[in-house]
């Protein structure tokens, strides 16, 4: 009976290595084409599919090096560029979107939502969507426009799309009009493109209201995540969002930014079914329209109440979240870049917990020349529990070459070779880094809190809250002592939260068990 357990056991492990032998990938670091190899090129999305990866971005015309076209890559699971093509004609430029605006449908055909741009007898948009097959041949394409008469007066920017959970589409992006201004767009359709309703909303006046990201919500509404911008006052730029029920019918709105200039707002749904803004958030700012900000994670139910709200790392110049997203353990993961001494700009990750505490914080480049920069736009979360990344990298002298697109396949740490160093440059530190140990944690009676080190800074406390996120007890360490006990008799059984505090800093967030 034993040697047949055992003979189960192995082949359990043989066929689940089966199951999962594409999945031994090599991990990269590199630079692409999306058209031609002297051609520019810039990476937007990217998704994986049964045999490699797929990336959608932005290239240029063979005939004309400014003239804006689609591009697509297709690459193998060990980074090698299979084939590329671009779309386009020779009568408008074709833009995708933002991040976000590849989609893959039940039937395996693909969605690329973005922008198609006129210029006689003046320049405008029309909204955009192609429909292609598994092997990337255009089966359709849709334009979206609202214009009855000539000339044309209004402009349609699509600038992500999503397929809702009855195979209709969904877009955001920009409804630019003479009469009403420039709004949030917010589009459905049914799976074949044909329109179903449209609705804009923002703010009056001047302001100029763009959404760049949205997501059907699990009570069948929406929600869209944005930017408002009045020009002449830099200090108006926030990031908005905005709820809808399944009809566009707006719930409520929400302007997440401070005092100063701030970034535009990306969401996507968390694992219980709430709403993930992620954002920069601004505490100064240094001239006129620009600011030293940190990366911003919001958590918002349904309803619109904010359930957290938290911000990482150091103030700092440039610094652009691009994506945000939900892994299978319900953790998070945001991706961006920012502006660094040399090269210009790098690209970074960051992930945290669910309940938004920090994990690792990482930043990459491929170009190291002091001149040169290095952006990433979006990432997902690969079949090996990895990450791939994608964006764009520009040289400049001692670098060579033309603005190319740019892919990064990470582990599960994001670094670009397991168990080796990260390709990250100077890096962040983060809160959750002290050395301090809590025990015994579940208890009954006593919560030991102990620093590994002696704590010598002064105003150091502890506080301990409940799941309803009131503060129930609040302990001060002492300058020059490493332990604190806690004693728990008395209280409820349950989950609760200590949270470590250095003056206003919020250094390290811990569940504690009461039995």
């Amino acid at each position: 009976m034993k040697k047949v357990l055992f003979r189960i056991f192995i082949f359990l492990i043989l066929l689940q290595f089966g199951n999962t032998g594409h999945s031994q990938y090599v991990y990269f670091n590199k630079r692409y084409y999306l058209n031609e190899p002297d051609i520019w090129s810039s990476a937007k999305d990217i998704i994986e599919i049964e045999d490699g990866y797929v990336v959608v971005g932005a290239t240029g015309d063979s005939l004309n090096y400014y003239w804006n076209r689609i591009g697509v890559m297709k690459m193998d699971f060990q980074g090698n560029q299979l084939w590329a093509r671009s779309f386009g004609d020779t009568i408008a430029t074709y833009f995708s979107g933002y991040p976000g605006s590849l989609c893959r449908n039940n039937s395996n055909c693909f969605f690329i939502a973005g922008a198609k741009q006129y210029y006689n007898p003046n320049t405008y948009n029309v909204g955009l969507l192609l429909k292609l097959n598994n092997y990337w041949d255009i089966i359709w394409i849709k334009e979206y426009s609202w214009d009855y008469i000539s000339p044309p007066d209004t402009s349609i920017h699509f600038n992500q799309m999503k397929i809702c959970e009855n195979n209709d589409l969904v877009f955001c992006g920009t409804f630019n009009d003479d009469n009403i201004g420039c709004k949030f767009l917010l589009l459905r359709t049914d799976s074949l493109g044909n329109t179903k309703w449209l609705k804009t909303y923002g703010y009056g006046g001047t302001t100029l209201n763009n959404a760049y990201s949205v997501i059907q919500t699990t009570d069948s509404g929406f929600a869209i995540g944005g930017y408002k911008y009045t020009p002449g006052q830099p200090e108006s730029g926030n990031p908005i969002v905005i709820k809808t029920d399944s009809l566009g019918n707006q719930q409520w709105m929400k302007n997440l930014g401070g005092p100063y200039v701030d970034y535009i707002a990306r969401v996507c749904n968390s694992m219980e079914g709430n709403i993930l803004v992620g954002t920069c958030y601004s505490d100064s700012m240094f001239s006129n329209d620009e600011a030293y900000s940190r990366i911003n994670i919001v958590n918002i139910d349904n309803q619109g109440n904010v359930l957290w709200n938290k911000k990482y790392g150091a103030s700092r110049h440039h610094n652009y979240l691009l994506n945000i997203i939900t892994l299978h353990d319900g953790s998070i993961v945001a991706t961006g870049s920012i502006a660094t001494e040399s090269p210009d700009f790098s690209g970074w990750i960051l992930k945290v917990t669910g309940e938004g505490d920090s994990l690792w914080y990482r930043e990459y480049i491929y170009l190291s020349g002091s001149g040169s920069s290095n952006y990433l736009s979006d990432v997902i979360e690969t079949s090996d529990n990895g990450f791939l990344v994608c964006g764009k990298v520009f040289p400049m002298r001692p670098d060579t070459g033309i603005q190319d697109a740019w892919v990064i396949k990470l582990d599960s740490m994001g670094y670009d070779t397991p168990g080796c160093a990260p390709v990250q440059v100077k890096p962040v530190e983060f809160a959750g880094k002290e050395g301090l140990k809590i025990y015994p944690n579940p208890s009954s009676s006593v919560i030991n809190f102990e620093f590994v080190a002696a704590n010598k800074r002064k105003g150091s406390f502890i506080e301990i809250f409940d799941l309803f996120g009131r503060k129930i007890k609040e302990m001060e360490v002492p300058a020059g002592e490493n332990k604190v006990i806690l004693n728990i008799e008395s209280w409820r059984k349950g989950l609760y939260l200590a949270r470590v505090r250095y003056g206003e800093d919020r250094i390290k967030n811990v569940k504690i068990v009461v039995q």
